[in-house]
């Protein structure tokens, strides 16, 4: 059911981007489905294979690496309490998201059958 809730979901948005386009003669429908094709293909490379797996959390450990450099940036300009003052942490957000780490997701997908 979820699968289908999802297809529908996307179906819908470029529903409405075909909807709301300005000039709906130009949409290039062999882009459109290349891109979900794409995107596809991505997604099940991510979450079916192990390699897949591995290449997204190093890029996932890169993105964190950055969000702390972003974290030092900030305790230098506004003080070691800056996070106090600050509601937004984008690290905080690429760790957990709902109350569960982001790998044991992606481990949880990889030994799903």
């Amino acid at each position: 059911m979820e699968r289908v809730i999802s297809l529908l979901g996307l179906l819908v948005f470029i529903g409405l981007g075909y909807l709301f386009s300005v000039n709906r003669a130009a949409v290039r429908w062999s882009t459109v489905l290349w891109s979900v094709g794409l995107q596809l293909i991505l997604a099940i490379f991510i979450l079916k294979t192990a390699v897949g797996l591995a290449v997204f959390q190093f890029l996932g450990n890169l993105v964190s690496r950055f969000l702390d450099f972003s974290d030092v940036g900030a305790q230098f300009v506004f003080g070691e309490d800056f996070e106090e003052h600050f509601i937004y942490s984008g690290k905080k957000t690429l760790e957990t998201r709902d109350g569960m780490n982001c790998q044991s997701v992606f481990r949880n997908r990889l030994d799903a059958p």
